[in-house]
C-alpha cells in the first residue's frame, strides 16, 4: 500500500503485482495446505480482503490518472483503516493458531507397559527411526568413551550410515526412584 500511495502522490510507475495470484503472498497462499481445520478457516478469510487490496490498486491508479488524486488518497486511507487492518488481524489470528497448535507431549516410560515410571516432556517429534541391536555401539568404545560427565547414564549409541545417530540413555540411572524415595523418607 505504501508503493501505491507513492505512485498516487508522485506519479511514479506502480510496479507491484496487480493480480492477487501473482504477488508473493498470493503465490504462497495458493500453494499452502494444512490439516489444521481452524487454521484453514482463518486462511480462507484472507482471500476476500487480499483480493480487495489488489483491486484497489487499479481503481486508485485510474483515479490518479483522471486528476482525482485527493479522492484516491481518501479511499486509500479508508482501506488502510478497514481492509488492511482486517488483514493484519487475520495474520495475528493465523500466528496465534499456529502457536497454539504446537503442544508439548508427555511420553511415559514404563517397566510393565502399563504403570508410568517416568515422564519425558517432549516439545517436538521430528521423526521416528528404528534401529536394530547390531547398530548399537557401547559407550565404552569409540568417540563416546570421551564423554565423562554423562557416562553414568549414557549406555551407548545407535549408528547407521543412512540415519542420524541416536544416543541411548539408561533412564533408570537418570532418576533412580528408589534412591530418591529413600532420601525423601
Amino acid at each position: 500500500m505504501n508503493a501505491l500511495e507513492a505512485s498516487i502522490k508522485t506519479g511514479v510507475a506502480f510496479t507491484k503485482a496487480l493480480n492477487p495470484d501473482q504477488c508473493a503472498f498470493g503465490k504462497w497462499y495458493n500453494k499452502f495446505e494444512t490439516r489444521d481445520e481452524t487454521l484453514r478457516d482463518v486462511l480462507a478469510a484472507f482471500d476476500t480482503p487480499h483480493r480487495a487490496i489488489h483491486a484497489l490498486a487499479d481503481k486508485l491508479l485510474t483515479l490518479r490518472d483522471n486528476d482525482q488524486e485527493s479522492e484516491a488518497l481518501e479511499i486509500l486511507a479508508h482501506e488502510r483503516a478497514t481492509t488492511l487492518r482486517r488483514l493484519r488481524a487475520l495474520f495475528v489470528r493465523a500466528r496465534d493458531q499456529i502457536e497454539s497448535g504446537m503442544r508439548q507431549v508427555l511420553l511415559y516410560v514404563t517397566l510393565d507397559g502399563k504403570t508410568p515410571r517416568y515422564a519425558l516432556l517432549i516439545d517436538e517429534i521430528n521423526d521416528v527411526i528404528n534401529y536394530s541391536s547390531s547398530d548399537f555401539q557401547s559407550s565404552n568404545s569409540g568417540a563416546l568413551s570421551l564423554i565423562q560427565k554423562i557416562e553414568h547414564v549414557l549406555e551407548g549409541i545407535y549408528t547407521r550410515n543412512d540415519l542420524p545417530d541416536c544416543l541411548y540413555f539408561d533412564i533408570n540411572k537418570m532418576t533412580d526412584i528408589d534412591q530418591l524415595m529413600a532420601k525423601v523418607s
